[in-house]
């Protein structure tokens, strides 16, 4: 993804290790607890560094969907998906599902290296 504003961006930090639980939670001020609430909501296990994941926050729309997406748009652009080695989707779904975007946006496929324990991108994909 592209993004053209960093206003709302959180890069997200792998811990091998739960984060420890401030022990003077109780005397922080109101300035204070943003900072932990942050870094609580952007720190993940280490195991998931590999995603490289990013945290965009912005305002609650109030309409009754417990789940919200930032719409593709300005500030956000699809620049490419990548199909895990896993993935049964068929390709013609998934460029069903790109619609309009499908000429901006690089469709790829992983799989399994044939000589080293990483993944790689399929070579004969489309």
């Amino acid at each position: 993804m592209e993004i053209k504003s960093n206003d709302e961006v959180m890069q997200v930090c792998y811990e091998p290790r739960p984060l420890p639980f401030p022990n003077n939670y109780l005397e922080l001020t109101s300035q204070e607890w943003p900072a932990v609430v942050q870094k609580v909501l952007c720190t993940k296990f280490d195991n998931w560094k590999y995603e490289e994941e990013i945290r965009i926050w912005v305002p609650w729309q109030a309409n009754g969907e417990a789940i919200q997406f930032l719409d593709f748009g300005n500030k956000l652009h699809l620049k490419e998906v990548v199909l895990g080695a896993r993935c049964t989707l068929p390709t013609s779904a998934m460029l069903r599902a790109l619609g309009p975007l499908i000429s901006e946006v690089k469709l790829t496929k992983a799989r399994a290296a044939h000589h080293a324990f990483e993944m790689v991108e399929e070579e004969e994909f489309h």
